[in-house]
């Protein structure tokens, strides 16, 4: 059974994805603050972070600098009310695999988190032509 962290500081989102992972089969475990979070990655193993961007505190981006550094390359899916350039860019040259765009429609959240835990083929490759035939 995969492991995911929801570091999110919503009540609401929180015990929504809690609710939508468990009944996928997920063991989930939750931390309202980045440094609740970090707690929670240095006693348990995760498949999986799903990481708020804003957050009073430590951000999203702060936190998963942290743990870059700290050489844990667990995937990540960032979660985001404000899905802007300059956010998109930096997770994802932290190592992002996605985004998850608050407020989100509830049947994308499991796609997405197979897709990020590799469970689900990544759509066919465009039919490429060789041009030199």
């Amino acid at each position: 059974m995969e492991r995911i962290l929801v570091l999110e500081d919503e009540p609401g989102f929180q015990l929504l994805l809690t609710e939508i992972l468990t009944q996928a089969g997920y063991k989930v475990t939750t931390a309202s603050s980045g440094d609740a979070a970090l707690e929670v990655i240095r006693r348990e193993q995760l498949d999986l972070l799903m990481i708020d961007n804003r957050m009073p505190g430590m951000s999203g981006m702060d936190f998963l600098r942290l743990i870059r550094a700290a050489d844990n390359w667990a995937p990540v899916i960032v979660m985001t009310a404000y899905a802007d350039v300059p956010v998109v860019v930096e997770s994802m040259r932290l190592g992002a695999l996605d985004f998850l765009v608050k407020p989100f429609q509830i049947e994308s959240v499991i796609p997405l988190v197979e897709r990020c835990l590799g469970k689900q083929s990544p759509p066919p490759a465009p039919n490429r032509h060789n041009l030199n035939a």
